[in-house]
């Protein structure tokens, strides 16, 4: 998986997130509202399948990644919700885009989302971790 290219297509289609980098844990950091919104992307998990019945035979390699989005909780007062808005835009430059990696000759299929949900919360700091997918055929 080409995260450095997920991260690069997340910076250039957000423009509301203060920060978009590699993850460097799985657990949530202290972060001062300030510093928000902003998203984590790291590698998933990987699976590999072959179609026997396949005349000239392919690997297929399902590769998936976690976009951590931290965010400010609803606010009931003024009705900003920070997380809405920032999955919204974060899912509008994913969904259906297609990764090419031209150094390496590859090309993916289109992202998809597979799953999300609450990672965390500290205060009125929410983590949401939404899943992503993607494939690629290798002869």
């Amino acid at each position: 998986m080409r995260i450095k290219k997920v991260i690069e297509r997340i910076i250039d289609q957000c423009p509301s997130l203060k920060s978009v980098e590699p993850a460097v844990s799985l657990s949530p950091l202290q972060k001062d509202e300030t510093d928000l919104p902003l998203v984590y992307v790291h590698v998933g998990k990987g699976q590999s399948s072959i179609d026997p019945n396949d005349e000239h035979p392919q690997n297929r390699e399902t590769e998936h990644f976690v976009v951590l989005i931290v965010a400010k909780k609803l606010d009931m007062d003024t009705g900003v919700d920070q997380l809405e808005d920032v999955r919204d835009e974060v899912r509008a430059a994913l969904f259906n885009y297609e990764i090419h990696d031209a150094e390496h000759n590859i090309d993916y299929e289109p992202i998809e989302t597979v799953e999300n949900d609450i990672w965390s919360l500290q205060g009125k700091i929410i983590w949401w971790r939404d899943v992503y997918r993607t494939r690629r055929y290798i002869r």
